[in-house]
């Protein structure tokens, strides 16, 4: 029997966020994408790049840096890639112009919007508001970077209106990415310092593999975010639309 529910987890992309280009998430690595961002980065920073010959480097230095990391930490299986330092040796050795790291930041932040736009339906944001007047604790558990809780941000207004500010594990912070084991550690790790217990608290995703088999594994709830007919053993709840929730959590909380 599952206990009542004292925290609820969510996955950004494909969840929370939904794409702009009409899907609930978009492969934002896919040559079109990036290719769509190249295109950007000429009409916006007055810049000549051949966007087949800027993404075969872009991918490059995406390699390169997953490697680096890989070798500093031994055992870490997911390494998260420091978005910063790409566009900075991107910059540098492709273009040959150095950038700062508020510039880095910058570009980093306008080429996401231009490779991957998403935003927060309105009946997730009811969701959000329906799950704090029930005073249920939110946090965040999501492979992204600097830039997606700046876009959160501006797409529902002040986080910690409805997030607990320490219940936050992202994977640019923790150095992996989901399906590390250090990630879903850390997540442990901070539910434990609330005294709230893996079986109260729920993992709502759209990720089988990244969100819902290893957290059940860890004695998480799940609720599996799908539009397609996908089953798994590992999800306590398959929905297909936001508002079926209600009545889950009308039953949990």
């Amino acid at each position: 029997m599952i206990k009542l529910i004292k925290a609820v987890i969510w996955d950004l992309y494909g969840t929370l966020f939904f794409s702009k280009k009409n899907k609930r998430a978009i492969d934002p690595a896919s040559y079109d994408n990036l290719k769509r961002g190249m295109e950007y980065l000429n009409d916006n920073y007055n810049l000549d790049i051949n966007p087949d010959n800027g993404i075969k480097y872009y991918r490059e230095i995406v390699e390169k840096l997953h490697n680096k990391r890989v070798k500093k930490q031994p055992g870490l299986q997911h390494p998260e890639l420091d978005i910063m330092k790409l566009w900075q040796i991107f910059f540098s050795d492709y273009l040959n112009k150095a950038i700062n790291e508020k510039k880095a930041r910058e570009i980093a932040l306008n080429f996401e919007k231009a490779v991957n736009p998403v935003y927060v339906p309105q009946k997730n944001i009811n969701l959000l508001k329906y799950l704090l007047k029930k005073n249920i604790i939110q946090g965040v558990l999501s492979n992204c970077q600097f830039y997606s809780l700046k876009i959160l941000e501006e797409e529902i207004g002040e986080l910690n209106r409805y997030f607990e500010d320490d219940l936050f594990v992202l994977s640019y912070k923790t150095k992996a990415a989901k399906p590390d084991k250090k990630i879903y550690e850390k997540l442990l790790e901070k539910i434990e310092k609330k005294n709230i217990l893996p079986e109260e608290s729920i993992m709502i995703g759209n990720d089988l593999d990244n969100d819902i088999i290893p957290l059940k594994k860890r004695e998480f709830n799940t609720i599996y975010v799908t539009d397609t007919n996908d089953y798994s053993e590992y999800a306590d709840y398959i929905v297909h639309e936001i508002r079926q929730m209600y009545e889950i959590f009308e039953n949990l909380i």
